[in-house]
């Protein structure tokens, strides 16, 4: 009896109430699983405010930097990653590459000694609709990591490292240096996975220690910029087009170090009195001129040389800080996947992920880890399900994506979203009018006849496969994997059951997807 009430004594203490409460915050409640024993206790969280129409962000607590540098950096980058890093075709199968694609590399300046530190090549799929000529950049680029079998293992950012762009000097006397920027909770893994494949290419690879909590000299800080207004995001694509990619005039890495040089002098993105302190830069393209992202020095407060001017169009207005969460609203907002926990390593094929859409792949590239599947997938044309946004609400009748911190069913699902990471969503009829279950019908519709007896024998039925997967949940919003036949439907709604906190049952909550407005609309045949 004394153990039996320690025992439940200790349970008590383990399993106690967390209450946090702060002030102008929305509350939504959400569980906390103690593993060891199974139990279940309340938390008070607070949502996030929605996101503001521009911003700024420091996300180096959420990613990491690899530095890959050496004379084979670039190829050994090419065989990695789905995106086109190299000029030249890597060619082991003849049939991912063309003849117009052979007479595409037979235009280029084939003498550029990828052994310096030349930029990366400006594979734009939006661009080349209308470019055949390839161009060079030296702003970094969005791809994917995938294993052998086609499976996304993570995605990334690819930065070709600004040594000083003060002088075109970094093109002649260094050797081709990037950043890779990734989930940082997965970089340790991929950088043990590059070493396994560096065997005897001429690189050195280093794990930058910028995100730990003791900042060391070398450190480095990442910064994300971004506004919504449509006039930035035309300015954006101005700056593009006339000093960071342009294929049409970048024939060269020379050139496109000196139009970065000249972007750089006209105080964009920055003021005059900013320190020569960058390292990398990139223009976030996973949606139109969807932001963008910096690599300074640790040391730097990246608002502090702001140009306001630039990023929101007038120098007196206030530049927010924003939060990595606020972020991710944004994200998921516009249907954009990223993250060990979104894209859960070797489970999602690339194409899945929307990486077409996002800039991300290369389809004449040549060869690479786990090119075979994707290419072939491309060329048939058979994708059966996306990654899209979706809305959570308690009733079956929702507008317009939006996100709302206030909506009741935040009560139900909490801020937690690792509790509803691979939730099933199921799938219900919509009754129409005009059928309506008489007894006879029903009768018929539950009961089977047999031959042998007068007896009625119930048949069996098969459990419905689920429409899709729950990947991320903030809020009333989330991305979710799908069934593109099945969302397709008019007559058929789609929920979720997650476990309601006030009474441990499951309740029901509606899921509608939607089609991001920035996907291309696709031509009728």
């Amino acid at each position: 009896m004394i153990i039996a009430n320690s025992l439940a004594t200790s349970l008590l203490k383990r399993s106690s109430l967390l209450l946090h409460i702060a002030s102008h915050h929305k509350f939504s409640r959400s569980l906390k699983f103690d593993v060891s024993f199974g139990l279940i206790s309340r938390t008070l969280t607070t949502l996030p405010d929605p996101p503001p129409s521009f911003g700024y962000c420091n996300i180096s607590p959420i990613k990491s930097l690899i530095e890959v540098s050496g004379p084979d950096a670039s190829k050994f980058l090419n065989g990695l990653v789905t995106s086109r890093v190299l000029p030249k075709f890597i060619k082991k199968n003849v049939t991912t590459i063309t003849e117009k694609d052979a007479l595409e590399e037979s235009n280029q300046n084939l003498n550029i000694d990828t052994t310096k530190n030349w930029g990366i090549i400006n594979d734009d799929s939006l661009l080349n609709e209308f470019k055949n000529e390839l161009g060079y950049k030296r702003t970094g680029l969005f791809s994917m990591f995938l294993n052998s079998k086609g499976r996304v293992f993570t995605d990334c950012f690819i930065y070709p490292k600004i040594t000083d762009i003060s002088q075109d000097k970094s093109f002649t006397e260094s050797n081709p240096t990037y950043f890779v920027e990734i989930d940082k909770k997965i970089s340790f893994q991929l950088f043990t996975m590059l070493k396994l494949h560096k065997l005897s290419s001429k690189i050195s690879l280093k794990l930058h220690s910028s995100l730990d909590n003791q900042q060391k000299d070398d450190s480095l800080k990442i910064w994300y910029l971004y506004n919504d207004n449509p006039v930035f995001k035309e300015n954006l694509y101005c700056d593009k087009l006339n000093y960071l990619q342009n294929n049409n005039e970048f024939k060269s890495p020379t050139i496109s170090l000196k139009k970065l040089i000249e972007f750089f002098n006209q105080n964009k993105i920055f003021k005059s009195d900013y320190p020569l302190k960058i390292h990398g830069l990139a223009v976030d393209d996973r949606a139109p001129e969807f932001g963008v992202k910096v690599i300074t020095d640790s040391k730097i407060n990246l608002l502090n040389h702001i140009n306001s001017e630039w990023l929101v169009l007038d120098d007196k207005i206030p530049i927010p800080e924003v939060s990595t969460d606020s972020l991710m609203i944004r994200r998921l907002l516009n249907g954009i996947p990223e993250s060990s926990f979104e894209l859960k390593p070797n489970q999602l094929l690339p194409l899945e992920c929307n990486l077409e859409l996002m800039n991300g792949v290369s389809f004449n590239k040549g060869c690479y880890i786990g090119q075979e599947l994707t290419v072939r997938t491309y060329h048939t044309g058979v994708i059966r399900k996306r990654i899209v946004p979706v809305l959570l609400s308690l009733s079956d009748n929702m507008n317009g994506l939006s996100y709302s911190p206030n909506d009741p069913v935040c009560d139900i699902i909490g801020n937690n979203c690792s509790l509803l990471r691979d939730t099933e969503i199921l799938v219900e009829e919509i009754k129409q009018e005009n059928e309506s279950e008489t007894p006879g019908n029903q009768s018929s519709q539950q009961y089977g006849f047999s031959p042998f007896e007068n007896s009625t024998v119930k048949p069996k039925r098969r459990r419905k496969s689920p429409a899709g997967t729950i990947l991320a949940v903030k809020g009333n919003i989330g991305l979710a994997m799908i069934k593109l036949d099945e969302f397709s439907s008019p007559n058929k709604n789609f929920y979720i059951t997650p476990i309601s906190i006030e009474d441990k049952l499951e309740q029901k909550v509606y899921i509608k997807a939607f089609v991001p407005e920035w996907w291309p609309i696709e031509e009728e045949s």
